[in-house]
Formats: C-alpha cells, sequence, structure tokens
C-alpha cells in the first residue's frame, strides 16, 4: 500500500514490476479502500505536512496498516540550497505555496521510532525500515550480510552476526561492505575487515617512498 501516493507514479512503476501495490491518497485517490498490507509505503510524505499534529497522525495511521513493515522516506536538510522559500512553522513555504519540512540526518529515524515504539533501519540516508516483528528486523540484517561457505559452516556465524546487528543497532545503519573472512580464519569474525583494494605489485620492498623519506633517505 502506497499511502499518500499523490498522481499515483510510484504505483504504476511497482506494478511493472510485478508487484502487488494499492495506492490512497485524501485528494486524488480517496476512494482506495484503506486495508493492512505487508508493505506499507510513505515515501515523501512527512516533509509536506504542514501541521506537527496531522505529521505525527499521518504517520501513526500508515504505521497501523502495515503488517510486516514500514517503509519511510522524506527529504533532508543537506537539501535546503535546492528549495527556495521562506520560513514557515517548522519548515519552509516554498515559491510554489508547497511546504517543506526538511529532516536533520538522525531526526527522521528519531521521529519513526518515537511514534511506532520500535527500532528502525536506515536504509539510505532519508529512508528507515520499521519492521512491527523484531524477529523479521534481525532476519533482514542478517540477509544483508555478504555470506562465505566457508564462514557459514563455522562454528562463529552467530557472533558474526550479533556483531553486525549490534553496530546497526547503535549507530543507526550497516557497516561498510564486508569482506569474506579468509579460509585460514574460518572460525573468527573479528578478521572480517572492510574491503579495501589493494596493488598486489607493490610489495615492501618495492613501495614508492614519498619525497620527504626520500630527501631523509639522502
Amino acid at each position: 500500500m502506497d499511502y499518500g501516493c499523490g498522481h499515483g507514479g510510484d504505483v504504476r512503476a511497482l506494478r511493472q514490476l510485478d508487484c502487488h501495490v494499492t495506492g490512497w491518497d485524501p485528494f486524488y485517490q480517496p476512494d482506495t479502500v484503506l486495508q493492512p498490507a505487508d508493505v506499507e509505503l510513505l515515501t515523501y510524505v512527512l516533509n509536506v505536512i504542514e501541521d506537527p499534529q496531522e505529521r505525527r497522525k499521518t504517520l501513526k495511521a500508515a504505521w497501523d496498516l502495515a503488517g510486516t513493515v514500514l517503509i519511510a522516506s522524506a527529504r533532508l536538510t543537506w537539501e535546503k540550497s535546492k528549495v527556495r522559500g521562506e520560513a514557515f512553522g517548522d519548515g519552509l513555504l516554498t515559491s510554489r505555496q508547497t511546504f517543506q519540512h526538511l529532516f536533520g540526518a538522525s531526526e527522521l529515524r528519531n521521529y519513526v521510532e518515537e511514534v511506532t515504539g520500535v527500532r528502525t533501519v536506515s536504509a539510505t540516508p532519508g529512508m528507515v525500515y520499521a519492521f512491527k516483528d523484531e524477529t523479521a528486523r534481525l532476519s533482514y540484517l542478517a540477509r544483508r550480510i555478504i555470506p562465505d561457505k566457508e564462514w557459514l559452516a563455522s562454528e562463529d556465524t552467530a557472533s558474526a552476526i550479533a556483531a553486525i546487528v549490534d553496530h546497526a543497532e547503535r549507530r543507526g545503519r550497516l557497516p561498510p561492505p564486508w569482506k569474506r573472512c579468509p579460509s585460514r580464519w574460518p572460525n573468527s569474525s573479528a578478521n572480517c575487515v572492510p574491503t579495501r583494494s589493494v596493488d598486489s605489485s607493490v610489495t615492501p620492498q618495492t613501495r614508492p617512498r614519498s619525497k620527504e623519506a626520500a630527501n631523509r633517505a639522502r
């Protein structure tokens, strides 16, 4: 269900991807019957509601309809240079006479967590997932880990998953892409490090020195 779908552009796009989706909007599609859906979308709706009470009420209504997860997105403060307008309430009144409340980096996540009462997952800047079931949230986080056959066969898999879940809960986002555990360390999640490119042609003996190091050597 796309809650606050506007003219239905996202609904049409999702249907082209063979998704079973319906859209509701109080102005453009008010006749759609509101009923629970596994996935409830609330995309770029909260930022255009000027009344804080109505904004909160809208979020709560969408959350109540979500069967599995609510996906909420909003515009962020770093987009302020793209929005021309005058200060109005807790946002801006644009030259087109539309309202925009630009959320801070962590404001959207904290706001959704406050209203729904659950921990959320920050998918990307300006988009959060709120799961109805804690098991579903942890399952989602676990599936985003890059698997390795030997790692998954080791006894330390649970610890590795728990470490990433803990990181996500404390920082509100997943860590950078993780390198698969080398086969010589099959039982240690501590050796999983962020992936980075390495020039194998540069060895300790052939690694070029900086100009300062070269001058000192002289």
